[in-house]
């Protein structure tokens, strides 16, 4: 299973959310797409949602927003990513 990283934190909308959804039209079904942002990016699990996409939203240790994002029909990457986010703390 492979871990693609995508760091969006610098850019300015609407910048973030094309570069990510971008990345999720190229994300092969046995990979997930790990996110980094400062701040949540709301507009995107309209997109994840209607495109049948699973993810997690966390807080990671530099305060950041880290979304790890794969195919929702892909039992074994909806495993890894719970594995992952198992010890984060919820973004809230």
């Amino acid at each position: 299973m492979n871990r693609i990283e995508l760091d969006i934190s610098e850019g300015e909308a609407p910048e973030p959310l094309i570069r990510a959804t971008e990345a999720l039209q190229q994300l092969p079904e046995d990979s997930y797409l790990h996110i980094t942002h400062r701040m949540e990016p709301c507009r995107l699990y309209d997109y994840l949602e209607r495109n049948g996409f699973y993810v997690e939203t966390r807080r990671g240790e530099s305060g950041l927003c880290e979304l790890f994002i794969g195919h929702d029909r892909i039992d074994k990457v909806k495993t890894e990513i719970v594995r992952l986010v198992k010890d984060m703390a919820r973004w809230d």
